[in-house]
């Protein structure tokens, strides 16, 4: 497995596509500007012209799609007509997408991401799981992939319950725990339709961690330090914490060892996350690699001083990490609480109040329809010490008025509240328990 494959050469980039919207647009375009190119900015038929549009050199608009906003077609499209060169994709999901790369080189455009092989390696998890066994890795006692529900209830009938269900490959849907037999069938039939299934033990008590990685696919990759992602609030990420804290250095240095090992090994090239599951008793099993930015890299910049944007650019054009381990070390402590909205509503704000002790950034539009699942903005603090930023967290949190917006605000700032978070125990059956189920305001 390689990671190396013909990369653009910085020369031959002039003009870039930013494939993304709002904050993340600017953001992306800021970077591109600094190496010295174009940005070229989208802009649906439905947004404001102004706000992000403003941040790049050119703004292009992209209708929507079959399948809605943003088209991929529509979008390399786009690309080509505004006469960029290259296309630099966002954060999460069109990070890891294979499909997207290789559409980029049917339009002839150069895709500044992990190349094609990775992110179709990277998202096949059974794969990405007999790699990492083979390397002498811990992994979660698990299957490979099931096509058939039969298959799914015989393997947990001899490990016993609760067992977690995943898509073998891609990451449409999230986990799925089952604690019985009836609830194992009914999960696996559903899931099966999207294709084969992967089975694990669903371990209790356990918290996630993962291990920022960068690498430019030729001598090079960075393992910059950890976070705690463990605060997940109806199954997505909300709270991110780094460094994690309350691992110790023998634990955390083996983490970032395994996760090196496994980047290492397939000449990673780009942005990734090394996911591991913590027990209680201070064992860990890599669960997943996860390519591309994400939104919670936002803490690992704050108190590691790296640019990832920065990296992710550079990085897709060939060029060598500029920077090593040595170079990278932690700044007291950051933590980032992600707003997603709940609950179709209609967007009445469109920044936060500048009183907050945060960095804050808010995404939408007055009077432009939300629905659930669109990214609303993030809290960032950043303190010297976990139990000061936790504060300072809540404090931001508790101050911020949505006018409404559905954003499970009650729910975060309870988990925000509770000692056991400052003290590094709180796993994510506890977290989900002080959330609470309901998408209350």
């Amino acid at each position: 497995m390689t990671g190396r494959s013909k990369s653009p050469q910085f020369g031959d980039i002039r003009r870039v596509l930013v494939a993304a919207r709002g904050a993340a647009a600017v953001r992306l375009a800021k970077s591109v500007h600094e190496a010295g190119l174009e940005s070229v900015v989208l802009l649906a038929d439905h947004d404001d012209v102004g706000g992000w549009s403003e941040a790049g050199d050119y703004v292009v608009n992209v209708p929507d799609g079959p399948s809605g906003w943003p088209d991929p077609e529509h979008v390399l499209a786009a690309g080509v007509d505004s006469g960029c060169d290259a296309l630099l994709p966002g954060w999460d999901d069109q990070a890891r997408s294979a499909e997207m790369a290789e559409l980029c080189a049917r339009y002839g455009l150069a895709w500044l991401g992990s190349p094609p092989e990775l992110l179709a390696f990277a998202a096949d998890r059974a794969k990405v799981r007999e790699f990492a066994d083979e390397l002498g890795l811990s992994v979660v006692p698990g299957t490979g992939p099931l096509t058939d529900v039969n298959q799914a209830i015989g393997w947990a009938m001899g490990v016993g319950f609760p067992v977690a269900l995943k898509p073998a490959r891609g990451r449409v849907r999230p986990l799925i725990r089952a604690d019985t037999l009836e609830e194992l069938a009914v999960a696996a039939a559903g899931m099966l339709q999207d294709g084969p299934i992967m089975v694990e033990r669903y371990v209790l008590g356990a918290r996630e961690i993962e291990v920022p990685l960068v690498g430019d696919g030729d001598e090079a990759v960075v393992a910059i330090g950890t976070r705690d992602v463990t605060g997940r609030i109806g199954g997505i990420r909300r709270i991110w914490i780094g460094p994690a804290g309350g691992l110790g250095q023998e634990l955390e240095e083996e983490m970032m060892v395994a996760a090196l090992a496994l980047a290492s090994s397939v000449e990673w090239r780009g942005i990734a996350a090394a996911q591991f599951l913590v027990t209680d008793d201070g064992r860990p099993y890599l669960l997943d690699l996860r390519p591309g930015l994400q939104a919670a890299d936002a803490v690992t910049e704050r108190i590691y001083g790296v640019d990832l944007v920065d990296a992710a650019l550079r990085v897709g054009m060939g060029q060598r990490l500029q920077w090593g381990a040595d170079e990278v070390e932690a700044d007291g402590v950051a933590i980032g609480v992600r707003l997603r909205v709940t609950d179709r509503a209609p967007a009445s704000l469109v920044a936060g109040s500048p009183t907050l002790p945060a960095d804050t950034w808010l995404v939408v539009a007055a009077g432009e329809t939300l629905l659930a699942g669109d990214e609303l903005g993030h809290l960032l603090v950043h303190s010297p010490s976990r139990q000061a930023g936790l504060v300072r967290a809540k404090v931001a949190a508790d101050a911020l008025d949505l006018n409404g917006i559905p954003c499970a605000l009650p729910g975060l700032r309870r988990v925000l509240a509770d000692r056991r978070l400052w003290e590094c125990t709180m796993d994510r059956e506890e977290i989900a328990l002080v959330a609470g189920a309901d998408p209350d305001v």
